[in-house]
């Protein structure tokens, strides 16, 4: 029952929060953005106690995400809220590598294309985004790379975990991915319509995944 409350309380504070970017209630907006994180936080903790080591760095990768949020509704700290976001995604990195082994990899059929597809999207997303970075050419090449290896190593975890623990991680880090992208594209290239409700909406989605992928994360018996 408790379980069942977390996620209608994300549900609302999802829908409230889009309503209140469509409908440019900025008060709303500044209340409910930093309740994103804090939910999860309390979701993951509730459901798992935080009692191993690799919910225990979900749980700081989340603490980072609400710092980023916050950084990012406040005008010129963009760069504090893409280092926050960073740290947030090494950390989830992190959690990931603790399930990482080489027979893991050998049972991964589909790990080369992966990679392949993560790392062509990385090189022609950063050829996108150059001409108009500037100063910002270091900080956002180290963030393309972080996320994608976000990415990669939630697919590492397939056969190391239950099916619904990996899709739903893995599902997460594509979802952060395809976030990223729109905020990078809608801040250095050009006005993308609708962008900050397809930002939010594809950001709440991954942090939620990656939390419910985190409490139903079980070591899978071979």
């Amino acid at each position: 029952m408790r379980n069942l409350i977390f996620h209608i309380l994300f549900a609302a504070i999802f829908l409230v929060h889009l309503a209140s970017i469509y409908w440019y209630w900025d008060d709303i907006r500044f209340f409910t953005k930093p309740l994103i994180c804090l939910c999860l936080i309390a979701m993951l903790y509730f459901n798992t106690g935080l009692k191993s080591k690799f919910h225990i760095l979900i749980a700081i990768g989340l603490v980072f995400g609400l710092l980023g949020d916050i950084f990012l509704m406040l005008h010129d700290l963009f760069i504090p809220g893409l280092v926050s976001f960073l740290i947030g995604h090494i950390l989830y990195i992190w959690a990931f590598v603790l399930q990482f082994n080489n027979e893991n990899i050998s049972k991964n059929k589909y790990i080369i294309v992966i990679l392949t597809f993560l790392a062509i999207y990385s090189f022609n997303f950063y050829k996108v985004l150059s001409p108009s970075l500037g100063s910002l050419k270091i900080p956002v090449i180290a963030y393309i790379l972080v996320i994608a290896t976000m990415a990669l190593f939630a697919y590492t975890r397939k056969n190391k975990t239950t099916f619904w623990s990996f899709l739903c991680i893995f599902l997460g880090a594509l979802f952060f991915i395809a976030s990223d992208s729109l905020l990078a594209i809608n801040k250095f290239v050009a006005y993308v319509p609708n962008s900050a409700l397809m930002i939010m909406s594809t950001y709440m989605l991954a942090q939620y995944l990656i939390t419910v992928g985190s409490i139903k994360d079980q070591p899978r018996i071979s």
